[in-house]
């Protein structure tokens, strides 16, 4: 069932329980919360339900005749039925509650309890699975390969997304590189209103100031040399839709007065052609860093800023939401074997534990590669440690040995020191590009070009 048509209608509950009067209260009081309930008295009647039909959440007692509610619990795990479960349990079988915890039940309840708890405890399992499935929902129909997690930092932010992505508000979605801004905004698009018209993207750092305006707003014939015909901008090519403007920061100060004016007024104009133009456009802006950051440095319009943070989204790196590098590596491993065709063995638990100890400065742009890297050179056995690469590996050694490095020097000096090294270690194991490269360091091209010339790195 896709998440939209979840949202669209009631929570549908199957409580079961031997005590009519606590049935009844409780239907009632789940009844008034608009919630959907069908009432059953013993385990035995709850099981052909459930196997004919969907219930979102089962609120079971624990103790009841013959097929009590942790049989209950293992009858429906054997037979595949992955419905939320909430045990109701009396003091003394707390300990059972727990062990059923553990055996997957979603949470539990003691006797006795205001029947409100209960119905708070339903909704909140009905948001958590409605979100769920909106994300499964998101990588099936355009594979969102980053949006996996169920973290407390993940779950926030998938909160946010579904809240704003119906409205036609600009979005600032800010992250440090590889923790799936785009992604993010490909989600917002793809949950939106405008899901049928075109997502444009503008990767704002790859292009030259004397090309992004011509970009953006298009050109006339004849509008310099070279012209022969009229070219739509992106603004244009993405009418209708939504355009992403990647690395906002990236825009030179020239740029943004126009694209500001753009915001303002809803129209373009074609270099060369002074007759303004209609768009409608959702605009959405990423940035690696903070934009308040460079109005403060006069590098970016105030002006402009207040119009792109209309709402903020801030990504979290993967040291952040540290819970999901499991659920993260999974995903990646089924993905790396369906695209080879062959079966990727995943991975040992000594290599588990130093993949989830390790801080990933690329973050989950390069978990991906890692587990591709090592699934590419996998037999299809379970991946060790002597797979991984030498910085995952090597992680807990540079923790330890960072308590002994003081030499006595200036701070700043060792922090160059640092950083000419690691940029030239990166040099020599980097094959891609330069853009590619600043990219994967999470730094501007022009910030990279000006740290190879300023540690005599920079190639003729």
């Amino acid at each position: 069932m896709a998440a939209r048509e979840r949202n669209d209608r009631a929570c549908r509950v199957l409580l079961v329980d031997d005590e009519k009067t606590i049935l009844v209260s409780l239907r009632d009081s789940l009844r008034e919360a608009a919630i959907e309930v069908v009432t059953v008295s013993s385990g035995q009647d709850a099981l052909p339900l459930l196997r004919d039909r969907t219930f979102d959440v089962v609120v079971s007692d624990v103790r009841m005749p013959g097929l009590d509610g942790m049989e209950l619990l293992a009858r429906m795990r054997a037979d595949g039925i992955e419905t939320p479960v909430i045990l109701m349990t009396a003091y003394a079988t707390v300990h059972q509650a727990v062990a059923a915890m553990r055996a997957g039940a979603y949470d539990y309840v003691t006797k006795p309890f205001p029947n409100e708890k209960v119905v708070r405890m339903v909704q909140n399992v009905w948001s958590l699975v409605s979100l769920s499935a909106e994300v499964r929902d998101l990588r099936e129909r355009q594979g969102q390969d980053f949006l996996v997690g169920s973290s407390p930092a993940f779950t926030r932010l998938m909160e946010k997304m579904r809240a704003v992505a119906p409205i036609d508000s600009t979005v600032l979605i800010v992250g440090p590189s590889g923790t799936g801004k785009e992604m993010v905004a490909k989600a917002l698009h793809n949950l939106s209103r405008r899901q049928h018209g075109p997502f444009i993207k503008v990767h704002c750092a790859a292009l030259p100031e004397v090309l992004i305006e011509n970009e953006l707003f298009g050109h006339d014939k004849g509008a310099f040399t070279g012209a022969v015909s009229a070219h739509k901008g992106r603004f244009e090519m993405a009418h209708g839709g939504t355009l992403l403007l990647d690395e906002v920061d990236e825009i030179p100060m020239s740029v943004q007065v126009k694209l500001l004016r753009v915001i303002q007024e809803r129209t373009i104009e074609r270099l060369g052609d002074g007759k303004p133009i209609a768009v409608d456009v959702r605009l959405l802006v990423t940035s690696k860093g903070r934009l308040d950051d460079l109005v403060e440095q006069n590098t970016f319009r105030p002006d402009l800023y207040y119009r792109l943070s209309v709402v903020q989204l801030n990504v979290p790196r993967l040291i952040d939401r540290r819970e999901d590098i499991s659920l993260l590596l999974d995903h990646f491993v089924a993905l790396c074997s369906r695209r080879m065709m062959r079966r990727c063995g995943g991975f040992t638990p000594e290599a588990l534990e130093m993949l989830k100890r390790y801080d990933y400065p690329g973050n989950v742009r390069e978990l991906e590669h890692i587990v591709e890297s090592c699934c590419a050179l996998s037999s299809g056995a379970p991946i060790g440690p002597e797979a991984l690469p030498d910085r995952v590996t090597q992680g807990e050694r540079s923790r330890s040995l960072a308590h002994d490095i003081f030499s006595g020097q200036p701070l700043q000096d060792a922090v160059d020191e640092f950083e000419r090294s690691y940029i030239e270690s990166a040099l020599r194991e980097f094959h891609g590009t330069r853009f590619e490269l600043a990219d994967r360091l999470g730094i501007s091209r022009k910030n990279l070009w000006q740290k190879l010339k300023k540690y005599g790195l920079a190639s003729d």
